[in-house]
């Protein structure tokens, strides 16, 4: 099973992933596209890290899988 996100921040940049149950494979689409500048990076991630991050404890917690997120 595949299911659609999405994510509208503050700052004016929507995310839209999809999610594979299967192989927990995540795919964001950004709008606009990156790169962002500097001063816009810290209000992404403030919005951006715990939403992805809550589909994937979603995910791990319905299929009983884990996985490993790398953020730099």
């Amino acid at each position: 099973m595949t299911t659609r996100h999405i994510l509208k921040m503050k700052c004016g940049i929507t995310v839209r992933a999809t999610f594979d149950d299967e192989s927990g494979q995540f795919s964001p689409v950004w709008t606009p596209a990156p790169p962002f500048s500097k001063e816009t990076l810290p209000h992404l991630r403030k919005e951006y890290e715990p939403w992805r991050n809550q589909i994937f404890e979603e995910w791990a917690n319905r299929t009983g899988k884990k996985i490993l997120l790398i953020s730099y």
